[in-house]
């Protein structure tokens, strides 16, 4: 693939005031509602008053937003104990999307989904244009697995992998698609999988909404050891805006970022420089916005190649 006009880094998204103000001013609350101190005396409010129930999520946000940054930092941490709880949820995430695209709700409500299929699609599909070498797509978390069949159908001579650990998942993606020579399903850790399908040069890796739902270490793991695979290209696209808990726009660049909850359980890492150290380079970047509720919430896209 040639290389693209140099991405534009650092980048950072440029916030609403009046979206940073309210965001600190609900952040701050919560904080103080959280400690020790005023803890017991907000609990018993709480019980009493109907009209500081808006303060009561404040706080619960607080604590559920400290709690996912303790498991972020944790080095410790297992692939197994990160992304959904159990695999019934991860089933239950994939009807969701299932429902969704059957209703025609992708672009509406809210939804990004749209929006981000069609990027899958498009980055997808522009690599193997560019570089005829590549025979091999592997979907880090494809749950449902509508964007590979169809990519499956644009593209016959690439064999697509959709990967999840759920083998409800698999099966679920095995009824609603059928069996096609070159779409696979399959219910397996990513890192065993690399393990066992190692590239010469010929294969992407994808993920999307999935990198931010683990932890720094994993994601970085990850590249390192698809680098050592063979695989040519990472194509990403994930959720960014500002943290709940910094209250800061995330600010992407080449050197080091500590990696940060955003929110609703996304966290956010620093993809070009975790690319980087794992021996590949950012060839495309671009920021997609979306229709969701939160005015701050955009798509991290990009295209990067060992």
């Amino acid at each position: 693939m040639e290389k693209s006009v140099d991405p534009v880094l650092p980048l950072k998204l440029r916030a609403d005031d009046r979206n940073l103000r309210s965001i600190a001013r609900r952040n701050t609350i919560g904080k103080i509602l959280s400690s020790s101190y005023s803890d017991a005396i907000s609990n018993l409010a709480f019980k009493v008053c109907d009209k500081v129930l808006t303060y009561r999520q404040m706080k619960d946000e607080y604590v559920e937003l400290s709690h996912q940054q303790q498991k972020l930092d944790n080095v410790d941490i297992t692939l197994e104990e990160t992304g959904y709880e159990g695999r019934g949820q991860e089933l239950a995430v994939a009807l969701s999307y299932r429902q969704e695209i059957e209703d025609d709700l992708q672009y509406k409500n809210g939804s990004f989904s749209g929006v981000l299929h069609d990027a899958q699609i498009r980055l997808i599909g522009q690599v193997i244009e560019n570089d005829t070498s590549i025979k091999t797509v592997v979907n880090f978390g494809a749950s449902y697995a509508y964007v590979d069949h169809i990519l499956a159908g644009l593209h016959a001579g690439v064999h697509f992998f959709g990967l999840d650990r759920s083998t409800a998942t698999k099966t679920l993606n095995e009824i609603s698609f059928g069996v096609h020579d070159n779409l696979t399903f399959t219910a397996d850790d990513v890192f065993e999988f690399l393990d066992k399908h190692p590239s010469q040069g010929s294969a992407i890796l994808l993920h999307s909404r999935t990198a931010t739902f683990i932890t720094r270490q994993h994601i970085t793991g990850l590249y390192e050891l698809a680098h050592r695979s063979g695989y040519k290209y990472i194509v990403g696209i994930e959720p960014f805006g500002i943290s709940r808990l910094t209250c800061e726009p995330y600010e992407f660049s080449l050197q080091d970022e500590r990696s940060v909850v955003y929110l609703g359980g996304f966290c956010i890492h620093n993809y070009p420089h975790l690319l980087k150290r794992s021996g590949y380079t950012i060839r495309h970047l671009e920021v997609l916005t979306t229709s969701n509720a939160d005015p701050d919430h955009r798509q991290l896209a990009f295209i990067a190649s060992a």
